[in-house]
């Protein structure tokens, strides 16, 4: 399966995978999760799986998607069946340079200091994927939640 970080960013589809979708769903697109996280004494089922750098995260005691996130990488990748087209996204990427290719692709973005992304500058593209630079303005993180969902 090939997944384009730039369609993802466009359109908030991740591949076949969206915001909704049940942990069902999810695995027979993409298969059982490298690593899973997020349980506690009161909820025993992973909220968080984990496919190589991305993030999927469920509705502690429910069964929806209502996240996906990317953090802590240098160039992106989703484990082993899932062929990351990373586009310009890395650990390296600049905020000026990411203005500059989103604006190139067309893409609308809006740009947010402070609030709950405190110290960091975030991008809102597209879709609504968020992406946050840190103060020393290099990409730390990208993700796309029901909250911000367009």
């Amino acid at each position: 399966m090939s997944v384009s970080l730039k369609e993802f960013i466009e359109t908030g589809y991740f591949g076949a995978v969206c915001l909704g979708m049940n942990r069902t769903q999810v695995e027979n697109i993409l298969g059982i999760p490298e690593d899973t996280g997020g349980t506690s004494n009161k909820y025993r089922n992973p909220s968080i799986w984990k496919y190589g750098d991305v993030e999927f995260h469920f509705e502690d005691g429910a069964d929806n998607l209502w996240l996906i996130h990317l953090d802590d990488f240098d160039v992106p990748s989703c484990g082993v069946l899932v062929d990351l087209d990373p586009w310009v996204i890395s650990g390296s990427l600049t905020l000026a340079q990411a203005e500059s290719q989103l604006l190139q692709s067309g893409l609308a973005l809006e740009s947010r200091t402070g609030g709950l992304e405190d110290g960091f500058t975030c991008l809102i593209v597209g879709a609504g994927v968020k992406l946050l630079f840190s103060n020393a303005e290099r990409l730390q993180a990208l993700s796309y939640s029901v909250e911000t969902a367009r």
